[in-house]
């Protein structure tokens, strides 16, 4: 790896928060007319056809004296849910917060430049001041990035997982570029719920910017209970955390949440299992419903995507004797 200067950051490309189409699911709500059903079948097709991407952070460490940690992984597709690895991105910049990273390691074979950022002191997420004034992107050269695993990166011995996390919110500090499309999240940022398993049974995992959020909920296209679901949930959890998670469904929703301890759900752990009993698909997700949501730590509406990661999305290889980027040599 070497350094290079400091990258220029895309800004007021189109991305994700530019976008206001839904994705619509197979079967649209009744419409008064066949303009509004012409209409309609349009925006699905204007929405399955958008560029859609996610940087997940997954935590690690921070117990004895293994160091903190955090495995990046990417993922870029078409529609708001998409396959893991359906579109290649060309770079990536990934920005934390209530973190100072030291090192970067495991990053793809070529060139990897680390920039440090000095962040104002100032509101953060409307609870007090921002205690992180140092990150770091990652900006990978204009070559194809391999979806999945991207690095594994070293933050400082003082920080608290529970409160570190990638920072989507502020704009142009975390963003993924596919061809002439760079995504960003800010706001309050995104939901990312990860289905894993290559068969017709997937275990469910949730990601954003937080260690938990209040809940989440998808909306599908048919029942989730009885002779003709298409759609069922397994039984709630208790995580490695301790977290109990209780699973509630009804009519065409599904929906997980936990009514003890902190009444959270924890991000970048399993919380339940889906069944479809007539095959997996992508389309049977209705992501245009209102009944998908999901529903920050502090109570604010993060808009949902969902990547099918099949069994290979979440997979942390070996690690590589290479030399890494250190803090102070910047």
């Amino acid at each position: 790896m070497k350094q290079e200067r400091e990258a220029e950051m895309p800004r007021g490309e189109a991305g994700c928060t530019e976008r206001s189409q839904q994705r619509v699911g197979l079967r649209p709500r009744a419409v008064g007319c066949s303009i509004c059903a012409a209409m309609l079948l349009a925006a699905a097709a204007v929405s399955a056809d958008e560029v859609h991407g996610a940087i997940i952070g997954v935590p690690h460490g921070g117990i004895g004296d293994q160091p903190p940690q955090m495995d990046i992984y990417i993922a870029a597709g078409r529609g708001e849910a998409f396959e893991w690895d359906e579109l290649v991105p060309s770079s990536v910049s990934v920005a934390f917060h209530h973190a100072k990273v030291l090192r970067v390691d495991s990053a793809p074979a070529g060139s990897t430049t680390m920039i440090p950022w000095e962040w104002l002191p100032g509101k953060f997420r409307g609870n007090g001041p921002d205690t992180s004034n140092s990150f770091k992107i990652i900006d990978l050269p204009a070559t194809p990035l391999p979806s999945g695993f991207l690095c594994t990166v070293t933050l400082a011995e003082n920080t608290v997982l529970s409160e570190a996390g990638i920072e989507y919110e502020r704009l142009g500090a975390t963003w993924l570029k596919i061809g002439d499309t760079t995504l960003q999240w800010p706001g309050n940022g995104p939901a990312f719920v990860v289905l894993d398993g290559k068969g017709d049974e997937k275990g469910v995992q949730v990601f954003g910017g937080m260690s938990s959020m209040r809940s989440i909920q998808l909306a599908f296209n048919g029942p989730t209970s009885g002779e003709d679901a298409i759609v069922e949930a397994g039984a709630g959890v208790t995580t490695s955390s301790g977290a109990t998670i209780s699973v509630f469904s009804g009519g065409e929703k599904i929906g997980w949440g936990s009514f003890a301890g902190s009444f959270s759900i924890p991000t970048a752990s399993p919380i339940g299992n889906l069944k479809f009993p007539n095959g997996f698909s992508l389309d049977a997700i209705n992501l245009r419903s209102e009944d998908t949501l999901a529903e920050s730590k502090l109570y604010r509406r993060l808009r949902v995507f969902v990547i099918n990661g099949r069994d290979s999305f979440l997979h942390r290889p070996k690690p590589k004797a290479e030399p890494a980027m250190l803090h102070d040599e910047l």
